[in-house]
């Protein structure tokens, strides 16, 4: 320790004093009514984003049951967003969702032709609806599972992502191992995700699309 601080303290010219402390964001709830944003630039591509509150945290018991949401929902290639907004409908050159722990917020991307804007928010908000009902397979919680559990394993093998992951555990508050993850993410059940998805709820619809005024 006393040898890093010396390197740091020769590299860096850091002022004296105690670091400041971090506020953990508050959880939101999602909008009554959810809102619209449209914006205009010379584009040829539109590009449909959308915003929802997860209703957890990284340090929620609830966490690993939503990270799994996430990848059911749009994380892996299996994924509804992928299945059935760029593959089935033809809708997408891309539809993923991300999920910022720390924040309890959970994003939809995707790139869309301008003509297909209302299929494509119709499809979307279908598949969230799914997740609430619960209709997904199992096979796909399992290839979920096993990737985000791959995943966990491949983070031990990196400096960098090791400290991410510790990093994680100093913001939040919790205590996570990677063993400890993969075994969480083991035991999420249908019902888990499920229940995690009713804390899921839409927020913000952005749509980035071109100038042309429509006829």
């Amino acid at each position: 320790m006393q040898e890093v601080e010396s390197i740091v303290s020769k590299a860096f010219r850091l002022p004296s004093g105690q670091p400041s402390t971090y506020a953990a964001p508050k959880v939101i709830a999602g909008r009554e009514q959810v809102q619209t944003i449209q914006e205009r630039l010379d584009v040829a591509q539109g590009k449909l984003n959308m915003g929802l509150r997860a209703g957890a945290t990284y340090a929620s018991d609830q966490y690993p049951a939503l990270l799994v949401y996430n990848g059911l929902l749009g994380g892996f290639p299996h994924s509804k967003l992928f299945v059935n907004v760029r593959e089935k409908a033809s809708l997408a050159y891309y539809a993923s969702s991300r999920l910022d722990g720390h924040k309890g917020i959970l994003t939809i991307q995707s790139g869309i032709e301008i003509v297909n804007y209302e299929r494509a928010v119709a499809i979307i908000r279908e598949q969230i609806s799914e997740m609430k009902a619960g209709n997904f397979a199992a096979e796909d919680l399992g290839r979920t599972q096993a990737m985000i559990i791959n995943h966990l394993r491949e983070l031990q093998d990196s400096a960098f992502e090791r400290i991410s992951f510790d990093f994680n555990n100093v913001v939040s508050g919790i205590e996570r191992t990677g063993e400890s993850f993969i075994a969480d993410i083991q035991s999420v059940t249908p019902e888990m995700v499920t229940s995690a998805a009713q804390g899921v709820q839409l927020d913000t619809i952005y749509f980035l699309r071109d100038r042309k005024e429509e006829s």
